[in-house]
């Protein structure tokens, strides 16, 4: 691994971990909610806000200092978009719909800005002077 890497690949790292958090916490929940209705009550009411000041903040300055080192603004478009299913999946949806259409929504957000991020890293790493 080399010291001159971009300093986005830490965050679109992070970032990637954090949308795994969101994914894994939606396909388990249903399955906790099954089991203990207490924690599932503990968990909606505040984790999705939690993750929401988490990680939209540090996805969005991921995907704009890689924007810095690769210029593809597809990249940070399709970013923003999976952000978007995200924030959508854990407040309108989450309030109006069922369980099944907010794990729809913020699932595909979560894989959509892991993804992207995923190419982000990639990009930025590949446009950096140190590999030139």
């Amino acid at each position: 691994m080399q010291k001159n890497k971009p300093k986005t690949t830490k965050l679109d790292n992070l970032s990637i971990w954090l949308s795994g958090i969101c994914m894994m916490h939606c396909l388990a929940l249903p399955l906790i909610t099954i089991s203990v209705p207490l924690i599932s009550e503990i968990f909606n009411t505040h984790y999705h806000e939690i993750m929401l000041f988490i990680v939209i903040p540090i996805s969005s300055v991921a995907l704009f200092k890689g924007f810095k080192y690769h210029r593809k603004a597809p990249i940070v478009f399709t970013g923003f978009f999976g952000a978007f299913l995200i924030i959508i999946g854990a407040t309108v949806i989450h309030d109006r719909y069922d369980g099944f259409t907010e794990s729809l929504f913020t699932i595909t957000g979560s894989l959509l800005l892991a993804l992207t991020h995923f190419i982000n890293s990639r990009n930025s790493h590949h446009n950096h002077k140190a590999c030139q």
